[in-house]
C-alpha cells in the first residue's frame, strides 16, 4: 500500500488505523468501524476522511463511481456516504446511479450529503431509502456529526438485533415449556 505522503488522488484510500486519539465519547477503538465514502471533490474527500478518523472511522475513499461500486460488491461495510456534487457537475449522474446502485445490493447505513440547491434531491434520496440526506455539508463539525450520528444509528440497530434476539429466545423457551406441560 502506497504511503499517505504518496498518495496523489482520493481513490482507494485507506485511513491508518489507529492514526489519531480516539474522542473521549467514541464508544469504539479507531478501526473497528469501516465506512465507505464517494466524494466528487479531492478537498471534501479529504474532510469527510479528517472527520472519520476523528470519530476513529477506517474509511476508504473513492473519487470514482467505479471504484466506489468494486468496494461495495466486494466487502460488507456498515456505512456508506455519498457526497453529491451540484447538479451541473459532469459526473453527477455517475455518482447518482452509484447511490442507487448502493441501496439495491447493500445493507449497509447510506448517507447521502448533497449541495443543498436541488429539492428533488432531498426527494430522490429519501424514495431510495437513505438513511439520511444531509444537504450543505460545509463546516468541520458538519462533517463530523455524519460519522457521530451514523455511529449512534448502528449502536441502536445492534441493540434492537440484541433485543429481538433474546425475546425470540425467551418466546421460543416459553413454546417448549408450554408444549411439555
Amino acid at each position: 500500500m502506497a504511503s499517505a505522503s504518496s498518495r496523489t488522488n482520493v481513490s482507494d484510500h485507506v485511513l491508518p488505523a489507529g492514526k489519531a486519539q480516539s474522542p473521549v465519547h467514541v464508544l469504539a477503538p479507531p478501526g473497528l468501524l469501516h465506512c465507505l465514502i464517494l466524494s466528487w471533490s479531492y478537498e471534501r474527500a479529504q474532510r469527510f476522511q479528517s472527520a472519520a478518523e476523528r470519530e476513529a472511522w477506517e474509511a476508504i475513499v473513492c473519487g470514482s463511481g467505479e471504484k466506489f461500486l468494486q468496494n461495495v460488491f466486494q466487502q460488507k461495510i456498515p456505512l456508506t456516504v455519498v457526497d453529491l456534487p451540484q447538479a451541473e457537475f459532469n459526473d453527477y449522474a455517475e455518482l447518482r446511479n452509484a447511490t442507487a446502485k448502493v441501496c439495491e445490493v447493500s445493507d449497509s447505513l447510506l448517507i447521502v450529503c448533497g449541495a443543498g440547491e436541488n429539492e428533488n434531491e432531498e426527494t430522490w434520496a429519501r424514495q431510495l431509502g437513505v438513511w439520511a440526506y444531509v444537504p450543505d455539508v460545509a463546516q468541520p463539525a458538519e462533517f463530523d456529526w455524519v460519522f457521530i450520528e451514523a455511529r449512534k444509528a448502528l449502536a441502536q440497530q445492534a441493540s434492537a438485533r440484541v433485543d429481538s434476539r433474546a425475546l425470540q429466545m425467551t418466546t421460543e423457551g416459553h413454546l417448549r415449556r408450554d408444549r411439555m406441560a
